[in-house]
């Protein structure tokens, strides 16, 4: 089988689509991880082929009148006025990610040496659409990545 893995994100949500990445090879398969640029330098580290995306949303994180926001949990008209204007620059960058996604998925480098993609799995910052439990790495009534992959 032959998988894309594409995320988006910050550390915690590309790192786990580089474990499975790492298990889904371990267990005989061809994994290709499509993240931010900033992870290339991971992925290589453990040997998984990596198909670059833009930075996209991630490239708000330095700006300091968001960052003031994002700690203050976006409270008061400041902060509701600072989540309106995010929400403007992020729709634009994320089209970009978008893209990258989609010449990613097309790559005859990536697609020429399987009849088909196997899967295609997207995650992008989504936190309040998971449960939550009192263990982030494996949530009750989730398996792990080991118990996936066969």
């Amino acid at each position: 089988m032959r998988a894309l893995l594409v995320t988006h994100g910050t550390r915690g949500d590309v790192q786990p689509m580089l474990a499975l990445a790492v298990a889904l090879r371990t267990h005989g398969h061809e994994a290709v991880l499509a993240g931010p640029d900033s992870f290339a330098d991971a992925a290589e580290e453990y040997d998984v082929e990596f198909a670059s995306l833009s930075e996209g949303p991630n490239q708000l994180m330095d700006d300091p009148v968001i960052k003031e926001a994002i700690e203050g949990g976006y409270r008061g008209m400041r902060g509701k006025i600072t989540a309106v204007r995010t929400a403007q620059r992020v729709k634009p960058l994320m089209a970009e990610v978008l893209h990258n996604v989609g010449v990613a998925a097309r790559s005859p480098a990536r697609t020429s040496s399987c009849t088909r993609l196997a899967y295609l799995l997207i995650t992008l910052p989504s936190c309040s659409a998971c449960p939550r439990s009192s263990s982030p790495c494996n949530p009750a009534g989730y398996p792990r990545v080991s118990s996936l992959v066969r």
